[in-house]
């Protein structure tokens, strides 16, 4: 076993904030093995679980906001990428501005006011856009200021200092927990086929 493999057991046996950090800069370690990888994304999980589970009414408390703020964490992300989509669609609708000012200009006198007209449709495209990108921020300014007021909220230092890659673990987009399920299903029938093809019960030897 390579002396990554051995750091990263020792470290899932310890539920810690400092073998939580540990594993975080592990698992961003572009020299890791896949193996190393897997093993150390595994000691995470557990890592996270163990340390986050809550002893007293008062942690309880915390870790229910501290899922509060992991789903607005998910909305955020949403949020990002939409907000990339809308910038191309700025992007493109000032290009299109752009073609059509040129066009404009050079269009003949039988053709200007078709030309502008289409100019006034870019035009129109691109301030959509821009609106479109302004209510994105405003909503992700909105939940940034949410998150930060219940993270003041937050009474114990254990969760006041919880990473969010750990608030992804324990707390994942249920689009996720519905694919890894549909993965398990997968790889059960690819299972249950070989048994099949190799004899096993009700397969090529039939049951007896």
């Amino acid at each position: 076993m390579s002396l990554r493999l051995d750091e990263i057991r020792a470290l899932s046996e310890d539920a810690s904030k400092e073998s939580i950090a540990t594993l975080i800069d592990l698992m961003n370690d572009e020299t890791l093995s896949p193996e190393e990888f897997d093993a150390a994304e595994e000691a995470f999980e557990e890592v996270s679980f163990l340390y986050a589970f809550p002893q007293t009414e008062e942690e309880e408390r915390d870790l229910k906001i501290c899922e509060l703020i992991a789903q607005r964490l998910h909305q955020l992300q949403d949020l990002a990428y939409d907000f990339h989509e809308e910038e191309e669609h700025l992007i493109e609708a000032k290009l299109e501005a752009e073609v059509a000012a040129r066009l404009l200009e050079r269009a003949e006198d039988a053709h200007k006011a078709d030309r502008k007209t289409e100019l006034e449709m870019t035009e129109v495209m691109t301030n959509q856009a821009l609106q479109e990108c302004a209510l994105i921020e405003e909503e992700i300014d909105q939940i940034n200021e949410w998150m930060n007021c219940a993270h003041e909220m937050l009474t114990t230092e254990k969760y006041q200092e919880l990473p969010e890659e750990c608030l992804e673990v324990l707390f994942p987009e249920e689009e996720d927990m519905e694919m890894d399920e549909d993965c398990d299903d997968e790889f059960e029938d690819e299972d249950e086929e070989c048994e099949a093809e190799e004899g096993g019960c009700c397969g090529g030897g039939g049951c007896k």
